[in-house]
């Protein structure tokens, strides 16, 4: 640009320039939060004015603000690591199975797996966000977990020991059984038991 532009002219431009590039991201800002209000509206759910949604418990060192605050998005933010392809193929298993019983066009079905191919590359070229990567990165140096609430919306930060331990006291209670493989291809009983019930399930749609 020095060599093109007269120099009395560069700092005009470097001035225009910056101020542009800050209106733009003002107003792609404005734009972000009318959406993020019209579906905080519809859903009625507060995504703006959230608050004690993220709890320290017994910890010996203070999260920093853009941990607590990346947590404060949603559960699903940190817990996610990363897009996972396979549940939307079990979902559009499902779906094409519905397909089917309903008679839907082949055409239609196509139209259907294109889009749910495109969906996956999609998602796949995105990256985790900066303050997701530092967040987690916090967690795994420190040895914590960020737990989702049982009940409501939020996060509690606690030590990965602590949370194992008070997870052996629940599962060494009575009503627990543990399940021991006899060999290396067994199934679990629950998954088995669960198999059967959609096979019959299936033989009786066939006859009806």
């Amino acid at each position: 640009m020095r060599t093109i532009v007269p120099s009395a002219y560069i700092p005009s431009i470097v001035f225009n320039s910056r101020y542009i590039i800050h209106t733009t991201k003002k107003t792609i800002k404005q734009r972000h939060n009318r959406k993020l209000a019209i579906l905080s509206s519809e859903q009625n759910r507060p995504l703006f004015d959230v608050h004690d949604t993220v709890r320290v418990h017994n910890l010996d060192i203070n999260p920093p603000q853009y941990v607590l605050n990346t947590l404060a998005l949603d559960p699903r933010n940190p817990a996610w690591d990363k897009f996972n392809k396979n549940t939307v193929l079990a979902e559009l298993d499902l779906l094409l199975a519905k397909c089917k019983r309903d008679n839907i066009t082949n055409n239609s079905v196509n139209d259907i797996n294109i889009a749910v191919v495109r969906y996956i590359r999609q998602c796949e070229k995105q990256h985790i966000p900066r303050n997701l990567k530092l967040t987690q990165a916090f967690l795994k140096k420190h040895d914590l977990l960020a737990v989702p609430f049982d009940k409501g919306t939020g996060f509690c930060i606690m030590k990965a020991s602590e949370y194992e331990a008070k997870l052996m006291d629940i599962l060494n209670l009575p009503q627990f059984e543990k399940v021991i493989k006899k060999r290396k291809n067994a199934k679990d009983p629950t998954i088995k038991e669960h198999n059967e019930l959609v096979k019959l399930h299936l033989e009786g749609e066939r006859f009806m």
